[in-house]
């Protein structure tokens, strides 16, 4: 974990940077209608994130993108005629909090989640940050839906087949609301299947020992949070659809990293001629989908942790 950082001056004076020579300082203009320093608070995080989280420039042009981007929304937030109250800058600053803390994978509620604006309601600035919590799991569970749904509207789909189909799975189910934390609700899913005790979602994220980033956590890490729980498991870094089936037919539930979304998948049944995969998705619930558009996207390989091996 990175360390705990407190007292940070938003005016970027307290530390300096070690600023890559070919990365530009951001760009931020004070918005204004808001009563908090853009320019200092984007500073301050650019200067963390390369003291302490970067010794590289490829780091230091994503964090420098990164911040630019952020500090650029919150000018355009202020601009906005509903954030000018009290409350709407509050909660603007949350939304400014969380999407700079991404620049050192820190989420709000971790030890490294530093409070860059300050709030001067807490709670709204806490609404601010789940808003943009939100936000980043949306857009991981956007774009597996988005390849989903590429398949089952062009080659990969079956005409007049239904895209889902209802499935009430034996196994536990576990969801992951709003927070990026797929991987752990599949692991806490498959921990309950294969323990015969129920284990919930805060306990399987306190087990990563790197903690959870806003992109997630990546397969081995899922791997070894559910092997440390007595699951036997086999992680394959590119499992195409035949091994997915042959799994499948050996009773083997697999867990799949599909465009950064893990998902769980049970079984293979045929309705009406038409074959679907039985999975328990953490973002939208149980549910069964197309096997061809499934097999669409994996058709490349993808990573996946197969159960009892």
């Amino acid at each position: 974990m990175l360390r705990v950082v407190t007292g940070i001056d938003v005016s970027g004076s307290k530390r300096t940077p070690k600023t890559p020579t070919d990365t530009a300082a951001p760009k931020a203009s004070v918005a204004g209608a808001l009563g908090f320093n853009v320019q200092g608070a984007v500073t301050a995080a650019q200067n963390e994130t390369l003291n302490n989280f970067c010794e590289h420039n490829s780091c230091g042009k994503f964090i420098t993108a990164l911040i630019n981007n952020t500090s650029n929304a919150l000018n355009a937030g202020a601009e906005v005629p509903a954030m000018e109250s009290a409350a709407g800058q509050d909660v603007l600053a949350g939304m400014g909090n969380t999407a700079l803390n991404l620049a050192t994978f820190s989420l709000p509620g971790m030890a490294d989640f530093t409070q860059y604006f300050q709030y001067n309601n807490a709670t709204l600035g806490a609404l601010g940050e789940m808003y943009a919590t939100m936000g980043l799991n949306a857009a991981v569970a956007s774009a597996f839906e988005t390849a989903l749904s590429g398949t089952l509207d062009g080659a990969g789909g079956v005409i007049g087949a239904p895209k889902t189909i209802p499935y009430q799975p034996s196994g536990a189910v576990v969801l992951q609301g709003g927070a990026p934390v797929c991987g752990p609700a599949c692991a806490a899913m498959v921990i309950t299947d294969g323990t015969g005790d129920s284990v919930s979602l805060a306990d399987v994220i306190g087990s990563f020992t790197n903690g959870i980033r806003p992109t997630g956590v990546s397969t081995t890490e899922l791997s070894s949070v559910i092997s440390n729980a007595g699951v036997k498991n086999t992680v394959d870094t590119v499992m195409l659809p035949g091994q997915l089936s042959q799994a499948l037919s050996n009773g083997q539930s697999v867990i799949v990293n599909v465009n950064g979304h893990f998902i769980i998948v049970d079984s293979e049944t045929t309705v009406n001629g038409v074959a679907y995969y039985m999975t328990r998705d953490p973002y939208t619930g149980p549910r069964g989908v197309l096997a061809s558009a499934l097999n669409s996207v994996m058709s490349q390989g993808v990573n996946a942790i197969v159960m009892g091996k």
